[in-house]
């Protein structure tokens, strides 16, 4: 090109490898019919299904290497295999001839009658059962496919392993191998960086310097500065710090950056080199040129893009900013002055410095490539949980349960009382008496009477009243003279008022008044004047004061429940909040790693299928080395469906409750009280995720339900989340025969090998009329002839073909590119504008 040969072998500074890998249609393979059988067979069972509203009973299904698991299907592809032993496909007639209406209903029959008891009581009770109309249902869809798409039956015959698909499938054949071929052709490419020369770019600013003064400038690069540190345990503990500063303004680390992170790009791990592989269309042309052209146009389209979008975003992200500073700082950022001695006005441009950087593709070989399919890829790999403690408990809380009310005890108390001689009738003049009294009547003279009965009031302490009393002993007369002697001991009573017609009403207002009745019943006075005696009175709590007591303990008991359940919801969100902080915190394991951890998950059931099971043969190690020695297994490559062909079951992020204690009866969860939205969507499904103001962005796949691993990035998430992945083993270079006859004894047979080859345009006219793994050799041909060039010293560039710009460095490309360009060499080659760091004064003369 002209103005690049200046720049004629000029070393690149950089290099990133890249592929396109392109499905071969027409071998099916057992693993692909497999998936086309189990498709139909869930095709059967689903519209049957649907025809009653439910499927078949549980327990009627067979491991799927016998047994379709429906019982109609079974026994008319046994009658089928019976009939026609060792066929592979029959044709319409033949099937319409073997399954007449009869026929068929005579398969639902024996189904009907081979169904477990509870079933086969609805039959004898001439009932509709579910598990029977399902039968008659999925025999309905058989003489329908019979009638319109016999073609279809083919794959369940036993000589197939798997079935075509039903309608769309049936009607695109050639579509349906495409999707499931088992091999294909990786075409490698690496993609050179050169630094050409530097310029002057556009203005970013302008400067007016008076004479004689002088301007001093300090230019700001902002720059993200990442601290590394590693701890190595040896005799003594060794702390290493490293820095690293992530330049923006780099462009293959930029296209590096860009292939790790999309998802649509297949990443294999070969020789120490991440090769990005993209996944091209599939082709029906076994022709080397056409793969090799198609791949290239797929490759520069790609690529020129790719460099363009991270060119425009480096140049974007530059923006520089001048401060004028009237003190002396120190700084770490770039000090420009300006002075003017000259006598005039001067004015500075300050122009920004830019790099042109070449690029050029180069194509590196083709791979015969196995494609296999895993379903769920993500099996086997452990998801992270997060460690963090968030109990809650009332000590945490500063929490304090109230107390009971504390227990009214019975009191008592001694209480004196005075009976003072009170006479009545028939006493006279007398000064002196010793005479017994019974009730108040004088024994000798009835006629002489006394009050014997006294009444007292001692009111009880507050919340108490007077439950029982006792008789003690008599005290010493003292002023009272006399020397009385009790003939009985009094009796004490309630004193209630006559005049209550409740009587228990009466009763109880005595003892809440501590009203009581002292009786004697028999005394003799001896000339006292009285007596006192001593009694002993009881109180008992009453029940009002009782429940009062607990009507308070139960209004503090309920505000602390409240205060309790407030205080745990609070602390319960504000756990909530740093637990999502502190998920979006965790940092994501190495890039290497998860991707390391991915592939051993891939190879652990890639490795089954190839050696079936790995029972291919007893010694494993030497199925170990055969395989390694056919298939670059270290290469894989692997591409995960998007989830969106098949979502599988989905779970919400367990954040967990606080503690596992309720309260109130309930568990602490978040109320809608303690979130907030704009609205929720009519059509939104699932539980929103949870953010917070403080916590870092949502991962992707949050919003579409996926199952999230906090130390994962985005392509593992997409990992786990797929319901299948394609698998690309690339084939060792000379080994493609053994790997093609390993393929056909042990993974995928021989079904769609010995059909004719479909002759394309541009295709070589000898391989009309051959079959397809005779075109599959010549390919092979092609293949180890290109292998075998590429093994070769060029004498024009005295390296070899895929290392000559290493040895030669650049070399002008004429017309820029070459989709028609011979294997091995540089076939594209553009240019792009790159800003650096640095700014330039430019004296400005601005023109007349």
């Amino acid at each position: 090109m002209a103005g690049l040969v200046d720049f004629k072998g000029r070393m690149p500074y950089a290099s990133e490898l890249s592929g396109v890998f392109q499905p071969l249609l027409g071998w099916r393979g057992a693993s692909g019919r497999r998936i086309q059988r189990r498709a139909l067979i869930e095709r059967v069972s689903a519209v049957a299904a649907r025809g009653i509203g439910a499927g078949p009973a549980a327990g009627l299904g067979l491991p799927a290497d016998f047994r379709s698991g429906v019982a109609v299907l079974d026994q008319l592809v046994a009658l089928a295999a019976a009939r026609y032993p060792g066929r592979a496909d029959l044709q319409p007639d033949e099937w319409r001839a073997l399954l007449t209406p009869d026929v068929v209903q005579s398969a639902v029959d024996g189904a009907s009658r081979a169904m477990p008891g509870p079933e086969a009581a609805f039959a004898v009770r001439s009932m509709p059962s579910p598990l029977a109309s399902f039968h008659q249902s999925a025999g309905a869809i058989v003489s329908q496919m019979v009638a319109q798409q016999p073609d279809a039956l083919n794959s369940l015959l036993p000589a197939n392993a798997s079935a075509v698909a039903l309608d769309y499938l049936s009607r695109f054949p050639r579509l349906a191998d495409a999707v499931l071929t088992p091999i294909g052709l990786l075409e490698l490419f690496r993609q050179y960086f050169f630094e050409f020369d530097s310029f002057l770019g556009p203005p970013v600013a302008h400067v007016w310097v008076s004479p004689g003064a002088t301007v001093e400038l300090i230019e700001s690069t902002v720059q993200r500065r990442v601290v590394e540190r590693s701890i190595e345990s040896l005799v003594e503990v060794t702390t290493k710090s490293e820095m690293t500063i992530e330049t923006k303004d780099e462009l293959s680390e930029a296209v590096k950056q860009d292939n790790a992170d999309d998802m649509k790009v297949a990443l294999s791990a070969s020789g120490g080199f991440n090769v990005g592989v993209a996944h091209g269309e599939a082709s029906a042309t076994f022709d080397l040129n056409q793969h090799r052209q198609t791949a290239m146009e797929q490759t520069h389209k790609r690529s020129r893009a790719q460099t363009e979008k991270k060119s425009t975003e480096i140049r974007q992200s530059y923006k520089t900013t001048f401060r004028t500073l009237s003190e002396q700082t120190d700084t770490t950022s770039k000090r420009y002055v300006l002075q003017n001695a000259t006598d005039k006005l001067i004015n500075y441009e300050l122009r920004r410095k830019m790099r042109r950087v070449g690029v050029q593709l180069q194509h590196l070989g083709t791979r015969l490539c196995w494609q296999y399919y895993l379903d769920e890829p993500g099996q086997g790999l452990r998801v992270s949980q997060l460690v963090h403690l968030a109990h809650i408990s009332d000590a945490d809380l500063g929490l304090k349960p109230p107390e009971a009310p504390p227990a009214m005890d019975p009191k008592e108390e001694d209480f004196i009382a005075l009976l003072a001689l009170v006479k009545k009738a028939g006493w006279g003049a007398q000064s002196a008496w010793d005479e017994n009294f019974f009730n108040g009547v004088a024994q000798e003279d009835p006629n002489k009477t006394v009050e014997w009965r006294f009444h007292f009031t001692q009111p009880p302490p507050n919340g108490y009243e007077l439950q029982a009393f006792a008789y003690l002993d008599k005290l010493p007369q003292a002023e009272l003279e006399g020397r009385p002697i009790l003939l009985q001991d009094p009796v004490i009573s309630l004193d209630p008022d006559p005049n209550e017609a409740n009587k228990d009403k009466a009763l109880q207002d005595a003892r809440a008044a501590g009203k009581f009745l002292v009786a004697i019943p028999g005394i003799n006075f001896h000339s006292a004047l009285g007596l006192r005696i001593r009694l002993k009175l009881r109180y008992a709590a009453t029940a009002g004061s009782l429940q009062q007591g607990q009507a308070e303990f139960a209004k503090r008991q309920a505000d602390y429940t409240d205060q309790r359940a407030r205080a745990y919801q609070e602390s319960f969100i504000k756990a909530v909040r740093e637990r999502i902080k502190a998920a979006g915190d965790v940092r994501t394991r190495l890039f290497d790693d998860l991707r390391e951890e991915e592939r051993h998950a891939v190879y652990r059931r890639l490795i089954d299928a190839l050696t079936h099971n790995a029972e291919a043969m007893h010694d494993k190690h030497l199925a170990a080395e055969l395989v390694r020695q056919f298939f670059d297994v270290d290469a894989i490559l692997y591409f995960v469906a998007p989830d969106w062909w098949d979502p599988s079951v989905r779970r919400r992020a367990q954040l967990g409750a606080a503690t596992p204690e309720t309260i109130s009866g309930e568990t602490i969860t978040l109320k809608s009280t303690d979130t907030v939205g704009w609205g929720d969507h009519v059509n939104t499904v699932g539980d929103p995720y949870l953010v917070t103001e403080e916590s870092r962005a949502a991962p992707l796949g949050a919003s579409i339900g996926w199952v999230l691993q906090l130390d994962g990035d985005r392509m593992r998430n997409a990992f786990l989340n797929s319901s299948w992945a394609k698998v690309v083993v690339p084939i060792r270079p000379g080994h493609e025969r053994e790997a093609i006859a390993w393929l056909r004894d042990q993974a995928e047979q021989e079904v769609g090998l010995n059909t004719p080859y479909l002759l394309q345009p541009n295709d070589p006219q000898e391989w009309a009329g051959k079959k397809l793994e005779d075109v599959l050799d010549a390919l092979v041909t092609k293949l180890q002839a290109e292998h075998d060039t590429a093994r070769k010293v060029d004498s024009t560039v005295e390296a070899l073909p895929g290392e000559r710009v290493f040895e030669k460095g650049f070399d002008p490309l004429a017309g820029g590119v070459r989709f028609d360009a011979e294997a091995l060499t540089v076939f594209d080659q553009w240019v792009e504008m790159l800003p650096t760091d640095q700014v330039v004064a430019v004296g400005y003369e601005p023109k007349d």
